[in-house]
């Protein structure tokens, strides 16, 4: 049953975060690498896009941080107020998540894949541990779900720190 609430939650957050951050991602790819064969650099591309980005998902992420239960239950039926509790917990998560994964090309236009790697590993690790926890100590679904979305904003939040660097160049 817990199953259910988490996966409505997340089917419903991800499916425009996915549909934008992949159309928005592929016009950056293109961009970025005509700029960084050309100038060594994409960085005023990559701020304008993380700009623009912002800019439309504030609001949106705004709504559901505050009214996800409300929403859902509105939406799906009373039966699944958790799930838009659960959604309002993934909520930064999926906001990191929309700002970064159309910029995460700059780790191979750049040939920093390694770190890339790096990063995959370390949340790998991670998500074991926190599941771990919630479940073991805290036995409790929106914590371990809250544990589970501060892992990915930290993931998220050291690809956009490395991704930035990296557009810059080999100054």
């Amino acid at each position: 049953e817990a199953a259910g609430f988490y996966a409505l939650s997340k089917r419903v957050i991800q499916l425009p975060v996915s549909l934008i951050s992949r159309a928005t991602g592929d016009v950056f790819k293109k961009r970025a690498t005509d700029e960084y064969q050309k100038y060594g650099s994409c960085t005023k591309l990559f701020d304008r896009t993380v700009f623009y980005l912002m800019l439309l998902a504030t609001f949106p992420f705004f709504v559901l941080v505050f009214f996800a239960p409300l929403i859902f239950s509105k939406i799906f039926g009373s039966k699944w107020i958790l799930s838009g509790d659960l959604a309002q917990l993934l909520a930064m998560m999926s906001f990191a998540q929309f700002i970064t994964s159309p910029i995460g090309s700059i780790f191979i236009l750049t040939n920093n894949q390694k770190w890339d790697l790096r990063i995959q590993l370390m949340l790998s690790m991670l998500v074991v541990l926190v599941i771990t926890i919630g479940y073991y100590v805290f036995n409790d679904l929106k914590v371990t779900v809250m544990l589970i979305s501060f892992v990915y904003v930290f993931k998220y939040s050291a690809e956009f720190y490395l991704a930035r660097k990296f557009s810059k160049g080999k100054k």
